[in-house]
């Protein structure tokens, strides 16, 4: 279908040219079979949710082996403690700050706890709008105002449920990607068949694996 109905590279620079709102607008009128949308927190949560139902689309999920589902965007990584580490109450006590209410309203970007990703919410006083915290600046809060819906309430709950809709992120050892990325292009290109491209990357992948084992 990519073969058939995409664009050719001739394209690629025009359409980076495309802002976001031309994007979504082509995807409502069949432009686009899909959209890839990269969310972040909640601001960027609800301007794409803007988006969406400006333009009568629907928010999907990922799609993935076993159905459909989402990635938080920046929390690509664990924290990992070696239990026969020396001074394990010392650890205990740094991450227990990591983790406290007041300092998770630090981190720019989403926290880790459900309850200051909600009271990152606050009312403008003065206008009357409804603001994301995003962490801070020496002393300062970093705040940026939030796109609402028509009501005027915010998509916090939207994005509440988006967040518990997360998944771990699947990713291929670089290897595998190598190659598939090698063996992917000449058939897009048209030079290969469908046929001899999955039958080159089924031997390839296959002896990537026999060879780390």
């Amino acid at each position: 279908m990519c073969r058939r109905y995409g664009s050719t590279g001739g394209n690629i620079g025009e359409m980076q040219q495309l802002t976001k709102d031309d994007v979504y607008r082509m995807a409502s009128e069949g432009e686009y079979v899909a959209l890839l949308s990269y969310i972040g927190d909640l601001e960027s949560f609800s301007q794409t949710m803007e988006r969406c139902i400006g333009n009568g689309l629907h928010l999907a999920g990922y799609p993935g082996d076993t159905g459909s589902g989402n990635y938080v965007l920046n929390a690509n990584g664990y924290l990992v403690v070696n239990r026969e580490a020396e001074h394990l109450d010392v650890i205990r006590e740094y991450i227990a700050l990591l983790l406290d209410y007041e300092n998770q309203f630090t981190v720019y970007g989403n926290s880790v706890r459900r309850d200051v990703i909600r009271d990152c919410v606050v009312q403008d006083e003065y206008g009357g709008g409804l603001w994301q915290k995003k962490g801070k600046f020496g002393d300062t809060d970093v705040t940026s105002e939030l796109t609402l819906k028509a009501d005027g309430t915010s998509y916090l709950e939207e994005y509440m449920a988006y967040l518990e809709s997360c998944v771990p992120q699947p990713e291929y050892p670089s290897g595998i990607s190598a190659i598939l990325l090698e063996e992917l292009l000449p058939y897009f290109e048209g030079d290969k068949s469908v046929e001899d491209t999955v039958r080159i990357l089924q031997n390839r992948v296959q002896l990537y694996l026999d060879e780390g084992n």
